[in-house]
């Protein structure tokens, strides 16, 4: 087949899940680099345009390069595999680990913009956020942790090492970034405190100032419009099923997925499944009733389902084409013999013909057959109601025989089969994970801010990205798989820290002098720049996965975009509002307040 004047007109197009698995490995070794290399210099960027310093940009990039180094030759030295989640687990370190950095180096720069010196910047600003890093480190890393209870080893590969990726980057943020800025700070350690204050201010510093009244003035409005948006993207989110497709997670376009296509089209179709009938005696194939019963639910797969069914073969069909055969070929012998003597001679001379064709489909005893169901591809929800239809209809079809054959079993199997039920059983477990990284984040929110209240209030802003990214791909028709599944317990662990630095610094303003809304006021002062800036540099690191041919994957990063965006709206503005509506202080009795009444600041 390789001489020339064959392989000008034979095209190869190989299929199958070892074709699947080789182009995720190929695909994941050619853009690993890309999104490593286009992280690193998308983070650069950012920092350089947030930040407009060069230390401001070099140190941070350069503690989760460091991480990033460190966490990836863990994985090399322990022989764990980690497929296309590498991708993945190279980003989230990088985007992670960044944040820690972020909000120390905002909070230093807040400082000395305050006009406090290098050494006593540093101390405030470990003073204010140390213990908010510390927090948000470990909520992370929670999150990530929990998806060690789903049944992938690359997903727990994934997980375990990203959550101590999350801790060693903040491990490198507290001891080497302040030696990073003795050596090269963004200000000089010897400006007076009066040039310092004197620079024009960033502009997201001018868009937080002309916001920031939504923050405190106008609770009850920003609660209600909270309210109303979360009410229809929980309408959408109880629209979306999982639903997973091997073939379609591979982007238009790519050879493997126009292979696929190929087949689909003009052969008997890319997959593959088995109803598996077993009486559990001995020539119950060679029973008329039976052979006349897989020949009906054969025609009712056929008719019910043409759009996927492309053919169906058992022993009803060589059956049926040696009755035929053995009748001069004429075209209406294709049929059953009703006698059972006659079908007894038809099965014995095509076993004497070719025993090896009659083995494929039923045993020697003629105890257990098989129908073999060529199938295009579909994704996990389709081919799930088709199995369950499958085995309903079976089971009725079949019940009749029940009396001369009391032990008869009929089920679907086969590897689709397996693999369905394998994606429904990851699928859900990682909804579980999902759930027991948001049990133990609450719990841990409730006994570091040390009431109930409080752990409600840090709660639902975090609950808010979650919902508004299930609201969405229902409304949009987007299914869940095991990709999109992914961003729920990330999203969860990463969202809170923002909160956690917000409630931080407004326990000690309320602790300070008790006046909420001076307390709101000054911890959106202080805490807003750095939310905003690292739902930026998250937000847009997790677009790069926009051009992974992988659409899982592209997938995951438009949605976990989408949760950080929103996460930022609200910390920023639902959060503040939720302090003050509930009067929030901390173990102190608590002031709610009522509409239209919100106490000036004493400042």
């Amino acid at each position: 087949l390789n001489k020339p004047e064959y392989t000008k007109h034979l095209e190869y197009h190989p299929v199958g899940m070892a074709e699947i698995m080789h182009f995720m490995m190929d695909m994941m070794m050619t853009e690993l680099v890309f999104i490593a290399v286009g992280s690193i210099l998308l983070i650069l960027l950012t920092l350089a345009l947030l930040f407009r310093s060069f230390s401001g940009m070099v140190w941070p990039t350069l503690l989760v390069v460091i991480t990033t180094l460190w966490v990836i030759g863990g994985v090399g030295w322990t022989g764990m595999e980690m497929s296309s989640m590498v991708s993945i687990l190279v980003y989230v370190i990088l985007a992670v680990g960044v944040a820690d950095a972020v909000h120390i180096l905002s909070g230093y720069l807040f400082f000395r913009n305050q006009g406090e010196a290098h050494e006593r910047a540093l101390r405030s600003t470990f003073r204010k956020s140390g213990l908010a890093c510390l927090l948000t480190s470990i909520t992370t890393s929670i999150g990530l942790t929990a998806l060690l209870f789903v049944p992938i080893v690359p997903i727990q590969t994934f997980g375990l090492f990203a959550s101590i990726g999350v801790l060693l980057a903040l491990g490198f943020t507290i001891f080497l970034l302040p030696l990073m800025l003795d050596l090269w700070s963004p200000f000089s350690k010897k400006r007076a405190a009066s040039v310092v204050q004197g620079g024009k201010p960033h502009v997201v510093q001018r868009v937080l100032r002309l916001v920031e009244p939504l923050s405190h003035r106008y609770p009850w409005t920003v609660t209600l419009v909270f309210s109303v948006m979360g009410a229809v993207l929980l309408v959408g989110a109880f629209r979306i099923h999982v639903d997973s497709n091997l073939v379609n997670i591979i982007k238009e376009g790519a050879s493997l997925r126009t292979t696929y296509e190929l087949v689909d089209r003009v052969m008997s179709g890319t997959n593959n499944m088995q109803i598996l009938i077993n009486a559990n005696q001995t020539d119950a194939l060679r029973d008329p009733k039976m052979l006349k019963a897989m020949a009906d639910l054969q025609r009712h797969l056929e008719e019910i389902y043409p759009h996927l069914v492309t053919r169906t073969h058992s022993l009803v069909d060589i059956t049926k084409d040696s009755f035929r055969a053995l009748n001069e070929g004429r075209q209406e012998m294709y049929r059953l013999p009703e006698d059972p003597a006659v079908l007894g001679n038809t099965l014995f001379m095509f076993n004497n013909a070719n025993p090896k064709d009659r083995r494929r489909v039923v045993t020697d005893d003629y105890a257990m057959g098989q129908i073999s169901v060529s199938l295009r591809n579909a994704g996990s929800h389709e081919y799930s109601q088709v199995i369950a239809a499958v085995e309903a209809w079976a089971t009725q079809r079949f019940a009749p025989l029940q009396t001369n054959y009391p032990d008869l079993e009929v089920g679907v199997t086969g590897t689709l089969a397996l693999m369905m039920k394998l994606t429904d059983y990851i699928s859900w477990s990682q909804i579980k994970s999902f759930g027991l990284a948001l049990v133990v984040i609450s719990v841990l929110l409730l006994l570091v801010f040390g009431s109930v209240r409080a752990g409600l209030v840090a709660l639902f802003p975090n609950l808010f990205p979650i919902l508004s990214i299930f609201g969405l791909m229902g409304w949009l028709g987007i299914p869940l798989d095991t990709d999109t599944l992914l961003v729920a317990p990330i999203t969860i662990g990463i969202a809170v820290d923002d909160t956690i630095h917000f409630l931080t610094h407004y326990r000690t303003e309320v602790v300070q002098h008790g006046d909420l809304k001076r307390a709101v006021i000054q911890s959106f002062r202080e805490t807003g720049q750095a939310i905003t800036f690292t739902s930026i540099i998250l937000s847009l690191g997790f677009l790069i996965f926009l051009f992974s041919s992988h659409n899982g994957l592209s997938n995951f990063g438009v949605m976990s975009a989408v949760a950080f965006f929103v996460a930022v709206f609200a910390d920023l503005f639902l959060l503040p509002s939720l302090c003050l509506l509930t009067g929030l202080r901390f173990g102190q009795e608590p002031e709610p307040v009522r509409a239209g009444h919100t106490r000036e600041p004493t400042v």
